[in-house]
């Protein structure tokens, strides 16, 4: 007399169980891959504190010397989000010296976001952002892009740019605005902070909300 597979297959319910799992798990993967490859460049013209806002935010340091930055410095940035996830910066620190534009396009090719920095006491450092947005535009394809204007050394008296028309400009042009003292530190974690937790809304909208809450 033969005996019967007592175990027999899976139910309905149970298959669907192991499939969310699976799917659960795949998600998880990809979330995990992309919050770890978070490239951002840093634009804007020479002098205006893009080395120096990098350098805050990594070692929470100011140095009074200044080089130029030669073409691009690369550098990497842990933020913890809200969601007691965390996420890294690939952080691309691009020269402003308009001898380097040329090559700047290299480092911001697949870039899911971009600090776009200008001297509060500079006026010329603001206008030129336009070159910069246009680049961004023309050699960028993604709309899910997060880009922030940020206004540095607000420590600084007689600024040349005020907040009503940096915002304005921010507004328009669909950017974050941020202000910051690299030489202070004011603005800096809020700053990265923010850009994570957009990076972080960006990446996580085409999955399933049901499975990832934000």
């Amino acid at each position: 007399m033969g005996c019967s597979n007592s175990k027999g297959e899976p139910s309905i319910e149970k298959q669907q169980q192991m499939k969310q799992l699976v799917t659960q798990s795949e998600i998880e993967r990809d979330l995990d891959i992309q919050l770890n490859n978070c490239k951002v460049v840093l634009l804007g013209n020479s002098s205006v504190g893009k080395t120096s806002i990098c350098e805050r935010a990594i070692t929470n340091e100011y140095s009074v010397s200044y080089q130029a930055t030669t073409g691009a410095a690369y550098r990497q940035l842990k933020i913890n989000l809200d969601s007691n996830r965390s996420l890294r910066l690939h952080i691309w620190d691009t020269g402003g010296e308009e001898k380097f534009r040329a090559i700047a396009a290299f480092y911001y090719r697949d870039a899911k976001g971009a600090l776009l920095i200008y001297d509060a006491t500079n006026r010329k450092s603001f206008e030129d952002l336009g070159y910069w947005k246009t680049e961004l535009a023309q050699k960028i394809a993604n709309e899910n892009m997060v880009i922030v204007l940020v206004a540095n050394k607000v420590d600084l008296p007689n600024g040349a740019v005020s907040d009503e028309e940096a915002q304005k400009f921010a507004s328009d042009s669909k950017m974050l605005f941020h202000h910051t003292s690299a030489k202070t530190g004011e603005g800096i974690t809020e700053l990265f902070h923010h850009l994570g937790e957009k990076f972080y809304e960006a990446i996580i909208a085409p999955l399933t909300p049901n499975i990832l809450p934000k």
